[in-house]
């Protein structure tokens, strides 16, 4: 690598900072930069999401264009029952089995109707109200909007959930 030039992040260093490897990415043949740069174009993006999600007061978790949970702010993680710093990526799949979503009823909330499922896959807004088991192990009642995350030339980036502690109504 010539000193100076730009460093793209190896799969490693991507995954460690909660970023999606996307292999499928091909770029445009009019590309300048070729398959390297829409990868480094989407680490910068997943890093500037983060940040944002980092600053905001309410409870945020961010999932990646796969419905990979990247990241969840601090103030997610009371009603979450731990913190990111403990639980890391968590894979799609495996996200709902550990927080268990339940509805009113005790009925399990189905991935294809969990809200970061509807945003990624149908590209759509929605609004949820369910229970989740924290990761303490403590049932909490949550409501909140999932929607998705589209880029430039309408490129899917994942979604966000914002979310809350719901009242009972």
């Amino acid at each position: 690598m010539t000193a100076g030039a730009p460093r793209i992040a190896g799969d490693e260093e991507r995954v460690a900072l909660g970023l999606a490897v996307d292999r499928s990415v091909v770029p445009s043949s009019s590309s300048r930069l070729g398959l390297e740069g829409t990868i480094a174009q989407r680490a910068i993006e997943g890093i500037l999401m983060r940040r944002l999600a980092s600053d905001l007061a309410l409870p945020i978790i961010v999932v990646d264009p796969e419905g990979d949970l990247v990241f969840f702010n601090q103030a997610a993680s009371p009603l979450l029952g731990g913190s990111f710093e403990e639980t890391g990526v968590i894979r799609r799949g495996e996200w709902t089995a550990r927080f268990k979503p339940r509805w009113e009823d005790g009925t399990p909330v189905k991935r294809e109707e969990t809200p970061l499922w509807i945003a990624t896959e149908n590209r759509e807004l929605v609004h949820f109200r369910f229970w989740i088991d924290g990761l303490d192990g403590r049932r909490r009642k949550i409501e909140g909007i999932g929607f998705p995350l589209i880029g430039q030339s309408d490129r899917m980036l994942g979604a966000a959930l914002i979310f809350w502690g719901a009242r009972d109504s």
